[in-house]
């Protein structure tokens, strides 16, 4: 029995939702400031953050496509500007990896792979001109990571690119779900490395803001049997459901666990994860965390077009068997 979720139960018939920024306000103001193509408002906030706020608020605006072309060209034009070298470099990872597409690796084209590279070179260029730029900062490794893993640079230097992140922002929860992409079996790593660097990051002292690695390592284990039935087979062995679980009660049975920067992130991890499992009262008490709200990330596993179909989907069972 989930120790988490213990208050009111929520309306079940509260309609799945997306919101702008997936739920962190800084982040939806600054993609309503693209949208009216406001630079200064956008390069003023950035300027003002620092380590994962930075990191965070600028993925989340180069994450919105409608606006990405305009970010790209303004943010192009000074290159002694560290917030113009920090979006350029974020927008076009973006773009690299919309380029590549979703698919396995098996199914993209050849002048898919070629495209996807050679953004992915541009980013890492921006990136490099953006650390030299603010050598303090936090985001540029970021998004290095992410860059060094498509262009498959080595997990030695992805490890050293995440100590340059972790080494000024011990916490810094995006980082760290980077380092375990990189570390997964389809990547440069394996399902042990991947797995004892979720479980090391949840013993460690930032275990409230790192323990939602654990469903995610065995999220991507379940992805890699191909899902169906192996899959759920896998996350419902009780060792794997019960670290699953203590995972949920150091972070969903915390008062006060949302983040500011992704206010409905774990819970929605979570509740993919307690699904999948068929574990429906301790899901039940994860959907009621998301208050409803579907972010992207895990769904977009399930369906990239439109992450609230398996939501509702999944919610339903748990509301109806939980």
């Amino acid at each position: 029995m989930p120790i988490f979720g213990l208050g009111k139960k929520k309306d079940a018939a509260g309609h799945p939702r997306r919101v702008l920024g997936d739920g962190d306000r800084l982040a939806a103001a600054l993609i309503q400031s693209a949208q009216a193509q406001n630079w200064t408002e956008i390069h003023g906030t950035l300027t003002r953050l620092s380590g994962r706020d930075q990191s965070a608020v600028a993925g989340k605006l180069c994450a919105h496509e409608a606006t990405r072309p305009w970010l790209l060209k303004l943010a192009e034009e000074d290159p002694e500007d560290y917030v113009g070298r920090l979006v350029v470099g974020t927008c076009t990872i973006e773009d690299a990896w919309q380029a590549r597409s979703s698919l396995k690796a098996q199914h993209v084209s050849r002048d898919q792979f070629a495209r996807f590279h050679e953004l992915l070179r541009v980013a890492e260029d921006r990136l490099y001109e953006a650390a030299v730029l603010a050598p303090e900062a936090v985001a540029p490794w970021h998004y290095l990571l992410m860059s060094g893993r498509g262009l498959e640079v080595g997990i030695d230097i992805i490890e050293r690119r995440f100590e340059s992140v972790t080494n000024r922002c011990p916490d810094h929860y995006e980082a760290h779900f980077q380092m375990l992409q990189a570390l997964c079996r389809k990547w440069a790593g394996s399902h042990e490395r991947m797995h004892a660097f979720a479980r090391e990051s949840m013993a460690g002292p930032h275990w409230s803001t790192l323990a939602p690695l654990v469903p995610i390592a065995h999220l991507e284990r379940f992805l890699d049997m191909g899902g169906g039935e192996p899959g759920r087979a896998y996350l419902a062995r009780p060792e794997v459901l019960a670290e699953i679980q203590e995972a949920a009660d150091l972070t969903l049975g915390q008062p006060g666990h949302a983040d500011a920067r992704s206010p409905y992130s774990t819970a929605n991890i979570f509740a993919m994860a307690f699904s999948l499992a068929r574990s429906w009262e301790s899901a039940r008490s994860a959907f009621e965390a998301t208050d409803w709200v579907v972010t992207r990330f895990p769904w977009m596993y399930l369906n990239g077009r439109d992450p609230k179909a398996p939501y509702a989907k999944f919610r339903d069972f748990a509301v109806r068997l939980g």
